[in-house]
């Protein structure tokens, strides 16, 4: 039963190669071919197979016809079956074809003739083998050789001519001398050799496009081009010496290349791809070269005949006209590379060449600073402005940021208005901060372009290798979280920082851990004192979170607050901590002492509609006046959200809760938004106040903040007050109230409750050496 042809339909061209190749039909085609070559060469090797005879009608006539012709129906099945080369390979069909019509028609009509007629029809087939062969060479090379190039041509020619050179200095003269008669015998003795020169040059030339590597189906398809070729040659020279004889050797190579260029037919193409750079491309046509230079020196030594040195002389002009390009194709190769490396808006590296100078920095395990920078509201500026004047700017950029950089740091423009560097010698966390802070100060200066004085102002991340990424993509993602930190937070130079990271592995393993944390209780309530300054009185105390963390012990706030900043967890934090706190207040109130108690609230925390409703809950629970509980609230959590936190701040008021305004001097809120804020406290951040003894304008900043909030009718809290010279500082700025380490540290319930009995006693009482302690911080009198 016939196998039936399997369905293509829909197929890509090499579905369809490979689909048809398993085909029945197909491979026992290719199996007839191979199997008709092999025996016809054993036939010119093993006695007895001719019976004697030279030319054999069943071996020289039959199978050899079978063999080529049933080459040309592989060849031919494939251009039918598989769409892709089509042409190709009817072409190469066409070739097998005619000359196996020539054989047919020599069989028939011409040998058994006494005086055989030169040139003959048969002659006219076999030469047509020779264009039909050079089309489908052609064509494969315009479907397999991508981006041709002259390079490539060159290759190709100089390998050809080198090798035709060869051939000529070997046969070409003979047959030539030998060739005589009317011009259509001397025409036609000329074409075979010409032919067979060319087909060798067509073959030398696809071997040396590809590089000496041209694949299985090219290189099938040369060695049957060459080995037919070669055989023509080799018969033509005994020919024309008369030492031909039928059945030898020699007439296997036509068969043997039928069988070639069969199987070609049907092995997956292989596309060749040029490689522009790649010297190793430069060895068959160096070798080439040589040949052909080879040839030259014997022809001239020996009395050489023309073809061969004009084959051989073309070779070396064609290398010459080779080796030109190869130089041009080095340069622009060059420029290429300096291009692909560099931004074409400023001259500065790209951010292809950013990633090289951190990778390679990875790779030899050299400590790097990357600094990424982005320009705050360029898009104002472009959109005001034009982008004309923003590429302007941004051209001046580099030379402006270039002044803060070392030798040997590396600035890059990454596209839009984002900048890199990379500090080599300054790979310190201190040293990279400076170095962005350096590079702001200097973008701070006015620009001035037509006409137009304009400021910019930067916000830099700071990432460090290895600390902060083992590879240059994450140190690039974990710089732009810290870039982005900056831009939000307005600081100008942020350094990375794994618990601020949303996505960090060490963030969400500590999330993980405190959510556990505290459901096993292993948060502890620290207390702080707030001391009235006028008379020494205690008046409250501020509650502050820590976390007795099973392993790395007792963590301060700073430690595990920024990783959970964004999460639920924060509300969970804050929800034990205001329970924890109106606890002890429900214990001191039992025992006769009424003081208040301060809890910070976090941003997420206080625009929370529900947080209202929490707190009185948790109040009434604790059965004891909400007025005693006091929520401390920045200004950048109420300006995340002002209308949003006005309200939440309202209810609050309105449940009897008191309200602070933590770390006043370093937010954004307006004049406006403070007059509005129902707030009963005002408290002065400790920038101000730890150098207030030292710096006068720490101390017009603190009085003018304590005159704000004393006319507001406000309590001014003075933080971070360490030392008896800042002390007397806060007080004649106006503050009512102290607080810092020059009165203690926050300490647990229980030593706070020592403290203050101390300290309500009488006695003087001073806190233990820790670390943040001033030296000038001594014992304090009541």
């Amino acid at each position: 039963m016939p196998h039936p042809l399997p369905n293509t339909l829909g197929m890509t061209a090499s579905g369809q190669l490979s689909a048809m190749r398993r085909h029945p039909g197909v491979m026992a085609l290719q199996i007839l071919v191979v199997l008709g070559a092999t025996a016809f060469t054993a036939s010119t090797l093993i006695e007895g197979l001719r019976n004697g005879e030279g030319a054999s009608v069943l071996w020289d006539g039959w199978v050899y016809c079978a063999v080529i012709g049933l080459g040309a129906v592989a060849c031919a099945a494939r251009a039918v079956l598989v769409r892709e080369e089509r042409l190709a390979w009817l072409s190469l069909a066409l070739a097998l074809a005619v000359t196996t019509a020539g054989e047919i028609y020599w069989a028939l009509e011409l040998a058994e003739l006494e005086e055989v007629p030169y040139p003959s029809p048969a002659d006219g087939l076999y030469l047509a083998f020779y264009p039909f062969a050079y089309a489908a060479v052609a064509l494969l090379v315009h479907a397999r050789v991508l981006g041709m190039r002259a390079g490539m041509w060159l290759d190709g020619l100089v390998c050809g001519l080198a090798l035709a050179s060869i051939a000529a200095a070997a046969a070409f003269d003979a047959i030539i001398s030998d060739t005589g008669g009317d011009p259509a015998a001397i025409a036609t003795t000329l074409a075979y050799p010409v032919g067979d020169l060319l087909l060798i040059v067509l073959t030398a030339a696809v071997v040396g496009m590809s590089g000496g590597r041209p694949g299985c189906s090219w290189a099938m398809l040369g060695a049957g081009l060459l080995v037919w070729g070669v055989s023509d040659t080799g018969y033509l020279l005994a020919a024309a010496r008369g030492t031909y004889v039928e059945g030898q050797l020699l007439d296997a190579g036509w068969p043997l290349g039928a069988a070639l260029l069969a199987c070609a037919a049907w092995r997956s193409p292989a596309s060749v791809a040029p490689r522009v750079g790649d010297w190793s491309t430069l060895v068959i046509p160096a070798i080439s070269t040589l040949a052909a230079g080879a040839v030259l020196v014997v022809c001239a030594l020996g009395n050489g005949r023309t073809v061969a040195i004009a084959l051989a002389a073309g070779a070396v002009c064609a290398a010459v006209a080779r080796t030109f390009l190869t130089f041009r194709d080095v340069r622009r190769l060059a420029e290429t590379r300096r291009l692909a490396h560099t931004d074409e808006l400023t001259g500065l590296p790209n951010r292809r060449a950013l990633l090289q100078r951190l990778e390679s920095a990875v790779a030899a395990r050299e400590p790097v600073a990357l600094l990424l920078l982005d320009l705050d509201r360029f898009k104002d500026l472009n959109d005001t402005l034009g982008h004309q004047f923003g590429d302007v700017l941004l051209r001046e950029l580099g030379g402006r940021m270039g002044e803060a950089l070392e030798a040997g740091d590396m600035l890059a423009r990454l596209g839009g208005d984002e900048f890199a560097v990379v500090l080599a010698g300054r790979a310190t966390a201190g040293s990279a901060v400076d170095a962005g802070r350096a590079i702001g100060e200097r973008l701070e200066r006015p620009f001035h372009l037509d006409g137009v004085s304009v400021q910019v102002d930067a916000s830099v991340g700071v990432a460090l290798h290895p600390a902060h990424g083992a590879g240059a993509s994450a140190l690039l993602k974990n710089a732009d979280v810290a870039m982005y930190r900056a831009k939000r937070r307005r600081t100008g130079v942020e350094l990375y920082a794994p618990m601020r990271d949303e996505h960090s592995r060490d963030r969400l393993t500590m999330v993980s851990d405190l959510r556990a944390g505290i459901d096993r209780d292993e948060l502890v309530l620290h207390l702080q004192p707030k001391i009235a300054i006028a008379d020494g009185a205690l008046v409250g105390a501020e509650a502050l979170a820590r976390w007795r963390h099973p392993e790395l012990g007792l963590l301060a706030p700073g430690r595990f607050l920024p990783a959970i900043a964004q999460t639920n967890v924060m509300r969970l934090l804050t929800e034990r901590m205001l329970a924890d706190a109106l606890g002890v207040i429900a214990a001191w109130g039992a025992r006769g002492r009424r003081l208040d108690v301060s809890v910070n609230v976090e941003a997420p925390t206080l625009l929370d509609l529900r947080f209202p409703d929490v707190v009185a809950r948790l109040v009434r629970e604790a059965g004891v006046a909400a007025d005693r509980l006091c929520l401390e609230v920045t200004e950048d959590a109420v300006m995340a959200d002002p209308d949003r936190a006005q309200g939440v701040m309202s209810s609050l008021r309105d449940l009897g809760v008191g309200l602070s305004l933590d770390d006043f001097g370093t937010g954004h809120s307006s004049l406006a938004r403070l007059i509005a804020m129902p707030v009963r406290e005002l408290k002065i951040d400790r920038s101000f106040t730890m150098g207030i003894d030292e710096d006068p304008r720490n101390f017009a900043v603190v009085r003018s903040a304590a005159m704000l909030g004393s006319d507001l009718g406000m309590t001014v809290v003075a933080e971070g007050v360490e030392t008896r010279e800042a002390l007397a500082e806060v007080q004649r700025a106006g503050c009512h109230v102290g607080q810092g380490y020059l009165y203690a540290r926050p300490l647990p319930v229980a030593e706070f409750d020592r403290w203050a009995q101390a300290w309500e006693a009488g006695g003087e009482v001073g806190f233990t050496a820790s670390v943040g302690a001033s030296p000038a911080a001594g014992p304090v009198p009541r």
